[in-house]
């Protein structure tokens, strides 16, 4: 997966995860150019600079002149990644051929620990509103985090905003 440490915030076993290498990311990310430009997927980067290749304009969201959405560029990035995303899509069809792995799948928590102690955590967001309106001098949460003392080195981020 292209998210480092992600089973540090959610359940891996609640999801299938394709593992595709940062190498193979970098390949299919020096084609993005920027603001909707991406190098030709028919050439290469050697190609690049001898032949003095130029960018092209493709916004895969512009359908009414006869654009086919993201088509072109999944084909590229699934022609680019197809050994990595193999174990990753027959993973998916086994969970398609057996209803009882699958409803497995679906049964984990996605969320460890039911986001205790988390960014998934409603005590995160909360601590964080609480010292923002504290930092911003605001009357709403005078004398607060003097009654959240204890708690606030329990939240994960708990920092000043």
């Amino acid at each position: 997966t292209a998210t480092p440490g992600v089973g540090k915030y959610v359940n891996a076993d609640s999801l299938v995860s394709c593992r595709v290498s940062d190498t193979d990311i970098a390949k299919v990310q020096q084609y993005y150019r920027g603001q909707f430009k991406w190098m030709p997927f028919n050439t290469t980067p050697d190609q690049w600079e001898e032949s003095g290749v130029q960018p092209v304009k493709y916004d895969p969201y512009n359908r009414k002149n006869g654009g086919d959405g993201d088509e072109a560029v999944l084909e590229f990035v699934t022609d680019q990644w197809e050994e990595a995303l193999t174990p990753c899509v027959d993973a998916i069809a086994a969970l398609d051929k057996d209803d009882n792995a699958y409803v497995e799948k679906l049964m984990q928590p996605y969320v460890l620990n039911e986001g205790r102690g988390s960014l998934f955590d409603g005590t995160y967001l909360a601590m964080q509103l609480l010292h923002w309106y504290n930092f911003m001098g605001s009357p709403l949460v005078k004398g607060l985090l003097v009654a959240a003392e204890g708690m606030v080195e329990q939240t994960s981020g708990w920092g000043l905003p």
